[in-house]
Formats: structure tokens, sequence, C-alpha cells
């Protein structure tokens, strides 16, 4: 069983589980690192919220386009400027 960090525990025990807690957590969930009580609260908000649901999307999207990159370009470093694009991107994600 897995435990808590401190930011997962803080989350879990509020009464309610918002879209920021979502943004906040969807790598650990994605990753499964973290207790199923949490991961299934957090399961529980993205089926009833649909902006959510669109940022999961957004983010497995992005992900998958770093892994392509990252073999792509396994050998050669990304530019700092395409670096800069894509964290205000991910940035702009999670603040919709």
């Amino acid at each position: 069983m897995k435990k808590f960090t401190d930011r997962q525990l803080m989350i879990f025990e509020k009464e309610v589980i918002d879209c920021a807690d979502y943004v906040l957590l969807l790598g650990e969930c994605l990753d499964s690192d973290m207790p199923c009580a949490l991961k299934n609260r957090l399961i529980l908000h993205k089926e009833e919220c649909k902006t959510c649901q669109k940022f999961e999307k957004e983010y497995k999207n992005v992900i998958s386009i770093a892994k392509t990159l990252k073999e792509d370009y396994s050998e050669k470093e990304i530019p700092k400027d395409t670096q800069k694009r894509l964290r205000s991107f991910v940035k702009a994600l999670a603040s919709n």
C-alpha cells in the first residue's frame, strides 16, 4: 500500500477535490504514484468535470509529444526558447 505524501494527504483530507487539486496531482495519478483512495477521488472529480477531462487529454498529448521529441532528439538538447514555450503552454493549460 502506497503512503500519502504531505501534499497528497492535505488534498485527500479536503471535503471536496477541485480542479486545482486535480491539475496538481494529475501526473502522480497517471503514474499510479499515490494511494488508491486518493486516486479514486481524483477520478470521480474528473468524471464529473469537463474542464479536467479536457486538461487530462491535453496533458497526455503534451507527454506524448515530449516522448516523441526525446526519442527523435535523444542526443540533442531541446533549444531553450522551445523549452520556454512548452513550459508556457503547459502553464496556460493548467490555468484554464
